[in-house]
């Protein structure tokens, strides 16, 4: 039986993607060039990501964006089969995981992982900035094996 709402021909709300302010306008801008950077701290250069107005380590203010090598290690993982957000409802399912920067071990990375293939915990990859044009932009992980060129700086 349908509620009120759509027996009136009211259609319920769809999730909304959050819309980027200036904290993510750099990494837009860099991503569109295909770079990946993070927010480095004016004080006392910590790596941050995702961009806050304060520093984590010592709640300064002031920020650079600085290009990172992209190479790090699977924190986490999880495979999406349902997706709220409609850029990624057609790529369903879809392994989104958080990387561990080789830079920084408390620099987690959040993206999608490349080649559907299920990774497991610790596994080296190599992260891209996508800009997506309609969505935020993402970055895409792709794992790495032995014959690959980002292997020898493990």
């Amino acid at each position: 039986m349908a509620d009120a709402a759509t027996a009136h021909g009211v259609q319920p709300a769809k999730p909304q993607v959050r819309a980027w302010g200036d904290e993510l306008a750099g990494f837009e801008e860099a991503s569109s060039r295909g770079r990946l950077v993070v927010r480095r701290c004016d004080a006392c250069l910590h790596l941050q990501w995702p961009p806050r107005s304060a520093c984590q380590s010592c709640l300064g203010g002031g920020f650079d964006w600085v290009e990172i090598g992209g190479r790090g290690h699977i924190y986490t993982w999880t495979e999406v089969h349902r997706s709220s957000l409609e850029d990624f409802a057609g790529s369903v399912p879809y392994i989104v995981c958080i990387v561990e920067m080789d830079e920084s071990p408390d620099l987690r990375m959040l993206g999608l992982l490349e080649g559907g293939t299920v990774p497991s915990i610790g596994v080296p990859v190599h992260g891209s900035a996508v800009s997506t044009g309609t969505a935020a932009p993402t970055i895409r992980w792709t794992l790495i094996t032995d014959g690959d060129e980002f292997a020898e700086n493990r």
